[in-house]
């Protein structure tokens, strides 16, 4: 198992999609995967609602409840999925769960 600290969190695991794709998990200072933390704060914070989410993803809202309770991590695919729906629900919180999710990785 792969662990070290990052300014924004720990990556303590690294795992395989489909065998193949590298997926690192960060974890914050409470033990919840960061993409877990960002989605439920930009759900919370632009009022979107897990259903509205799980429709505009064409899955059930099972998932996205997993995902916002800290219960299941999204793939990176999913994430980008995540991304790309936001955008077109609310542009400003695409970029916000991006900020949250990655913190100033891709600014400046």
């Amino acid at each position: 198992m792969l662990s070290f600290e990052t300014t924004k969190g720990t990556i303590t695991d690294v795992v395989y999609i489909d065998n193949i794709y590298p997926h690192a998990i960060l974890w914050d200072d409470q033990g919840m995967g960061r993409a877990n933390q960002a989605l439920k704060q930009v759900l919370e914070t632009y009022g979107i609602s897990q259903n509205k989410l799980a429709i505009a993803l064409g899955i059930d809202r099972s998932a996205v409840f997993k995902w916002v309770h800290d219960q299941r991590e999204p793939s990176s695919e999913t994430i980008v999925e995540i991304t790309q729906v936001l955008k077109t629900l609310n542009p400003l919180a695409a970029k916000e769960f991006v900020r949250l999710y990655l913190g100033t990785i891709v600014e400046d």
